[in-house]
């Protein structure tokens, strides 16, 4: 296997793990508001507002603009889950939302072998992009948070630049500041789109999808990755010269 000259890696949810326990987070959040609720229990809320999530990420555009401005995002799918339930209260909105945030943040860690895995890539020659959508200012105190900043030879934001994840321009302009082609190219991550279909058309030599929470490949996946990884330390062996 060709070693390549640059290795592109998602954030959320391939080095960091931000989503992983999203309901359990819900409940928390609801549960010292269960008064305001009737009979409803926190499983229930929870059920409505994923379902309200489910409807507004499916959208491409909604997807873009949501992620671009997430506190809001947030703000909106908590208010009209409330209006449904016949609650009209922007404070509640605000306690909610906010509780979200402050569960999730704390739940939010660093995948055990990231560090190491970066490091000892960096140290191998290769170069390395870090290129994650959201907002700038979001997603930079991740990287801030979680040490990751002078592991890349490249971070992109999507908030920073006109384009991200899944235009090609985002890839391209990856690509051209780490001096590589897209056959020279890897990229790793948890979005099957974003890291594996648009990239592979784009003729990425290995698009590999990152499952660090074990779930396996979705029954209804149209793509199939290059490789399929559970643990970030497992890439090492593949980049290994024979």
């Amino acid at each position: 296997m060709p070693r390549p000259k640059a290795i592109l890696f998602d954030l959320d949810d391939t080095l960091i793990s931000s989503s992983g326990e999203r309901q359990e987070v819900w409940a928390e959040a609801f549960a010292p508001h269960l008064h305001r609720f009737a009979e409803r229990t926190e499983a229930e809320l929870t059920r409505e507002i994923e379902a309200e999530l489910r409807w507004f990420w499916s959208d491409p555009v909604r997807h873009r603009e949501g992620r671009l401005n997430i506190a809001q995002t947030r703000l909106d799918v908590i208010g009209k889950v409330l209006a449904r339930l016949g609650i009209a209260d922007a404070t509640l909105a605000a306690d909610l939302s906010e509780a979200f945030r402050v569960s999730r943040d704390k739940r939010t860690k660093l995948f055990d072998d990231a560090h190491t895995v970066l490091d000892r890539l960096k140290a191998d020659g290769f170069q390395l992009c870090l290129i994650t959508n959201g907002e700038g200012a979001v997603q930079r105190e991740k990287v801030r948070r979680f040490d990751l900043g002078h592991r890349f030879h490249h971070i992109q934001i999507e908030g920073e630049h006109p384009f991200g994840k899944p235009e090609p321009a985002a890839y391209a302009h990856a690509l051209k500041t780490l001096g590589a082609l897209h056959g020279e190219a890897w990229i790793v991550g948890d979005n099957l789109e974003w890291e594996v279909a648009v990239p592979s058309s784009l003729g990425f030599d290995r698009c590999i999808w990152f499952d660090g929470f074990g779930r396996g490949l979705p029954k209804k996946a149209t793509v199939t990755p290059t490789h399929s990884l559970t643990r970030l330390r497992d890439l090492l062996p593949m980049l290994d010269p024979a």
